[in-house]
C-alpha cells in the first residue's frame, strides 16, 4: 500500500492495507482435529489450559460483520486524512502507529513491487 500510494498518490489514488481482526468464522474447521490432537499430546495440563484460554479467546473474536468494518471504511470513506495514504489500519478502522521495521522499509517496498510486476508479467 505504501509503494502504491507513492506511485499513484499524485493522481488521486489512495491505497491502504489493513488487518480485519480475529474473526469468528469456520475457517479453521478443517484444522480443528489436528490442533486438538497436538494439544492432547502435550498432556492434561495443556488440555486444561487450552480449554480455559479458548473460552476467553472466543469471547474476544469479532463477528463477521464487525470484521468487515475496517475494509468497508477504507473502501468508502470520503475523508481519510491524506497523510494516512499508504497506511496500515487495524480494527475497527483505526490507523496503526505500531509497525514492524520491515513494514516501513522503502527498499523492501520497492523490491516487493518489482517482484509483483515480474510475477504478473509472466501471465500476460
Amino acid at each position: 500500500a505504501r509503494e502504491l500510494s507513492e506511485r499513484l498518490g499524485a493522481k488521486g489514488v489512495s491505497a491502504y492495507s489493513c488487518h480485519p481482526g480475529v474473526i469468528a468464522t469456520e475457517l479453521s474447521r478443517y484444522m480443528e482435529s489436528e490442533m486438538k490432537a497436538e494439544v492432547k499430546a502435550k498432556g492434561q495440563i495443556a488440555v486444561a489450559m487450552n480449554a480455559l484460554f479458548s473460552g476467553i479467546f472466543s469471547r474476544a473474536l469479532l463477528s463477521p460483520p464487525d470484521g468487515a468494518l475496517t475494509q468497508l471504511y477504507l473502501a468508502t470513506a470520503l475523508t481519510i486524512a491524506p497523510e494516512l495514504n499508504g497506511g496500515f489500519f487495524v480494527p475497527i478502522a483505526s490507523p496503526s502507529t505500531d509497525a514492524h521495521p520491515q513494514a516501513t522499509n522503502a527498499t523492501l517496498q520497492k523490491q516487493l513491487w518489482e517482484f509483483t510486476v515480474d510475477a504478473l508479467n509472466k501471465y500476460r
